[in-house]
């Protein structure tokens, strides 16, 4: 057999599948899918551990039973919990898109599958960006690349290489309306068509649901370049006015359920929930600039070490040049551990080199724009929050391979150990070191809501904590109606309101948790 043969029909056949691009897309979607389904076979669903996690479940339960918001719990100073409104309605503080890809995924039987739904039409998305702006093949490779990364995890040595694929807090919704927005821009510069105008709308709108400042900045060099383009080329009128009209249908349809859902959750169409929050719990703002508010009345200990002291202390540091210096290299950190590693820094350092190809210039501009907002603008910084940019990242990476592979050479070599890092070593050592979750609070708290639940009967379950909790192991989290529920999660605050507990929530057995005991004892009373 001729030397290179194998490799050189692998080729062609990559080359094949990438040139049917319908069928790239589709096929990057279903890998995305099974990687993300896989994992879960292996390990279970996942386990909501985080605020932000039970935050958005609460939302997609509402969602799910058709409701765009809650009237507050009986006995609802018990039932107040972090990152959720309890008044003047029962609600998640955050923007809906992510819960609604969860609700759709509990109307299928569990919410991850809205996590497997959204992760797949995020990577599919992202090789038709990148179709727009790379050969086929080449975008067909950076797609498989990135998925492998955001659906399995980053090299496990690192403390940041986790997944979107495999969790509550989202990430993907955002990444698809980026991927969107910038997978028309090159589209609607050449020969554009009313369904890419279609799809810069849906993108727009999608990041308005999601990461609505982080999707501004994002959009930002977007709109610039359309603008100069309309400057510069002049295209037809009316090509203008078909792409402009589709653009705005989801973008109207969503400004309309953003104000609807606005004012069902906080009575003013203009007061999002997420401002409603703030007001009434977090001293600490979300930019440097912005001065404290004062401290609110909290109920709860935990709640308040949480906004008045956790959260408080952290904007309180970047208030000066040097803590605020010191954290912007720890969110940069961590932003780089998750989407690229030191394996995909390789064609990174390629770019310079691939300056003048098409969409480098402007993904540039777009990260850019968003790390500079992070280090000098944003208190907080998270893989999720610069998901808008994910795929601008990946179109990065994908032109610093190509530019590697046209040296050729040793450079071949090392696009090969790249591709193949990621679309095998990664996707095995994850795989291969996939088991459930082992002890900690996540599982014992879903241990014991299953145990009581399979009881039979209903139970109102008070937590009590110990001294030196810690505010980032909240147990009190209720689905969307409490009243309903099996188990129903309260805080301890005391006879009085133990026994109007009992009062809101008559006919159940009651239980006391001693949730910082090791291991936590439930008590029945």
């Amino acid at each position: 057999m001729r030397r290179g043969g194998p490799v050189r029909r692998a080729v062609r056949a990559f080359a094949a599948v990438a040139a049917r691009r319908r069928l790239a897309v589709a096929l990057v979607g279903l890998l995305a899918a099974g990687g993300a389904a896989a994992r879960c076979a292996l390990a279970g669903p996942p386990l909501a551990s985080i605020h932000d996690e039970f935050s958005y479940l609460l939302g997609a339960d509402t969602f799910a039973r058709g409701r765009l918001t809650n009237p507050p719990p009986a006995a609802w100073p018990a039932l107040e919990s972090i990152h959720i409104l309890v008044r003047p309605t029962y609600s998640s503080k955050y923007p809906p898109g992510q819960a609604l890809f969860l609700a759709a995924g509990q109307r299928l039987g569990h919410p991850v599958v809205g996590v497997w739904a959204s992760h797949a039409l995020a990577c599919a998305a992202l090789c038709w960006l990148l179709q727009g702006w790379v050969s086929a093949r080449w975008a067909l490779a950076g797609a498989v690349t990135a998925t492998a990364r955001l659906t399995f995890g980053g090299e496990p040595f690192l403390s940041a290489g986790g997944t979107w694929a495999y969790g509550y807090m989202g990430g993907s919704v955002a990444m698809l309306g980026g991927c969107l927005v910038y997978g028309a821009y090159p589209r609607l510069t050449t020969r554009p068509r009313a369904w890419h105008g279609l799809a810069l709308g849906a993108g727009l709108a999608l990041l308005a649901v999601t990461r609505p400042f982080e999707g501004l900045v994002t959009s930002l060099p977007a709109a610039a370049g359309l603008f100069a383009h309309l400057v510069r080329r002049r295209p037809p009128r009316r090509v203008v006015v078909r792409c402009a009209a589709a653009a705005a249908v989801p973008l109207a349809a969503t400004a309309g359920f953003v104000l609807a859902h606005s004012r069902a959750v906080t009575g003013d169409p203009l007061l999002l929930p997420y401002q409603e929050h703030a007001r009434q719990y977090e001293p600490a703002p979300v930019f440097h600039f912005q001065p404290p508010r004062p401290e609110p009345e909290y109920r709860h200990a935990s709640i308040r070490g949480l906004h008045a002291e956790w959260a408080y202390g952290v904007y309180e540091t970047q208030r000066s040049a040097a803590g605020r210096a010191v954290l912007a290299g720890e969110k940069l950190g961590l932003l780089w551990e998750f989407f690229l590693g030191p394996v995909l820094t390789v064609p990174l350092l390629a770019v310079p080199w691939a300056w003048g190809r098409r969409g480098v210039r402007l993904a540039a501009a777009v990260v850019g724009l968003l790390l500079v907002t992070f280090a000098a603008v944003s208190v907080w910084s998270a893989n999720h929050y610069a998901a808008p940019a994910a795929g601008v990242t990946y179109l990065l990476v994908t032109r610093g391979l190509e530019r590697l592979a046209r040296w050729g050479g040793w450079r071949r070599w090392a696009v090969a150990a790249v591709l193949g890092y990621s679309w095998v070593g990664l996707p095995a050592w994850h795989l291969s070191h996939t088991w459930p979750p082992g002890p900690g609070w996540p599982r014992d708290r879903t241990v014991i809501a299953d145990d009581l639940a399979a009881g039979g009967g209903r139970h109102l379950v008070v937590v009590r904590y110990g001294p030196g909790h810690s505010p980032h192991t909240e147990w009190v989290y209720n689905a969307a109606d409490p009243a309903g529920a099996a188990v129903v999660w309260a805080h301890d605050l005391g006879p009085e309101w133990n026994a109007r507990l009992r009062e809101a929530y008559p006919g159940r057995r009651y239980w006391r948790l001693y949730a910082d005991e090791e291991p936590p004892r439930l008590e029945e009373w």
